[in-house]
């Protein structure tokens, strides 16, 4: 899965009622598509508020449960 926010030069941005503030990536604000309508608000409200070196990433997620042991590789050995 693809997740897009926006960095800059200390951070990464959040969107919140009081406008965008810098925060740690756990709290960024995430946008399913790069194209979104709120991602660019956001990037231009971030630029009127002064922050610097703004740009898109894309963040890969990908889920994997730590409790759950792979599957082991199949085999077709027939029994004798």
């Amino acid at each position: 899965m693809k997740l897009y926010a926006l960095k800059h030069q200390e951070g990464y941005l959040k969107d919140s009622p009081e406008g965008p503030v810098s925060v740690e990536l756990n709290k960024a604000s995430v946008y399913k598509e790069h194209t979104s309508k709120k991602l660019k608000d956001l990037k231009k409200k971030a630029e009127r508020e002064g922050f610097e070196e703004i740009r898109l990433i894309e963040l890969t997620i990908i889920e994997k449960d730590p409790y759950r042991e792979p599957p082991g590789p199949k085999t077709s050995c027939p029994e004798a």
